[in-house]
């Protein structure tokens, strides 16, 4: 896996709070991923992605970060794999909501992760010590 592209609310950030905060192993995971080479994102509805991502220190793990309101996900996924140059069957994706995750899944042919931490799948769930650059 080349790169790992994230939604970011409720998947790195939980949301309902007055300033941004990270789900508890975001960091971690993200170092994880950063060591072993993966390149990483973010395709977000969120308009104000970046400036969150900034407000809970977590921007400068992302090559590329997407934040505007689409019916779908696709076109978002679809502009971060050109901007990094990347076929999305070398990227996975990483959304709280099955349905995205779905989508993003049978329309672009790639492998995607849904996390939901009220069901208790977190993203440590998605096993990223296993993800490498090379790994594809």
């Amino acid at each position: 896996m080349k790169a790992v592209i994230f939604d970011m609310d409720d998947v790195l950030i939980h949301e309902g709070f007055d300033t941004p905060r990270p789900a508890n192993e975001t960091r971690d995971v993200l170092e994880m991923l950063k060591e072993r080479g993966v390149r990483m994102a973010v395709a977000s509805h969120n308009d104000d992605a970046r400036s969150i991502l900034e407000a809970a220190s977590l921007a400068h793990y992302f090559q590329y970060i997407v934040g505007r309101d689409e019916t779908s996900k696709v076109p978002l996924v679809l502009e971060v794999c050109a901007a990094l140059n990347l076929k999305p069957a070398e990227c996975a994706y990483v959304d709280d909501c099955a349905w995205h995750s779905t989508e993003v899944a049978n329309t672009l042919d790639m492998r995607a992760i849904t996390v939901d931490y009220m069901r208790g799948v977190s993203l440590q769930d998605f096993h990223p010590e296993s993800l490498h650059a090379d790994s594809l």
